[in-house]
């Protein structure tokens, strides 16, 4: 009896990772479309991304890393992603 309560779970589970292909295409644009929302706008990247060159020398000039990423926030128009970047390299 156990079983059967077992296995309904299962079940549905098995069937709702069964997805028709058309639909797995449409999901696939729809990630790729997210994956652009997720990434800095260019004149926040590129400082950002000077300033990751800095931290990861040997030894790591904290300093020019810090200037950059002010050089960032400065920028206009930040989106809200870019927000979440400027913090990440702050914290």
């Amino acid at each position: 009896m156990k079983r059967f309560y077992l296995l309904a779970p299962f079940a549905a589970a098995f069937l709702a990772t069964a997805v028709p292909p058309q639909y797995a295409i449409a999901a696939s644009d729809k990630s790729d479309k997210a994956a652009d929302a997720t990434k800095p706008s260019p004149a926040v990247g590129k400082p950002l991304s000077e300033a990751q060159k800095f931290l990861q020398a040997t030894p790591p000039d904290y300093r020019s890393a810090l200037d950059k990423v002010h050089e960032a926030q400065a920028a206009p128009a930040r989106t809200p992603v870019d927000d979440f970047y400027i913090n990440q390299f702050l914290g």
